[in-house]
């Protein structure tokens, strides 16, 4: 179980944004927005699309036995 809410993020996102490890961040869509924790990883890479870099940003969800948690 995570104590709350995090967002993974690479560590080329997370240094042009001056974001450390453990940061409140915010994560927004044109559907909406959340406070999380960032959790600086290698894991999450940029990508390169028609020559421009792009930045991933992963976020944990799952629904539970009652529901979602």
């Amino acid at each position: 179980l995570q104590p709350e809410m995090f967002a993974e993020i690479g560590p080329e996102l997370a240094a042009s944004r001056g974001v450390a490890n453990g940061d409140w961040v915010t994560v927004s869509s044109a559907r909406g927005a959340i406070e999380c924790r960032a959790l600086v990883t290698p894991r999450i890479k940029a990508l390169r699309v028609a020559g421009r870099i792009v930045h991933q940003v992963g976020l944990p969800f799952h629904w539970g036995y009652a529901g979602e948690v």
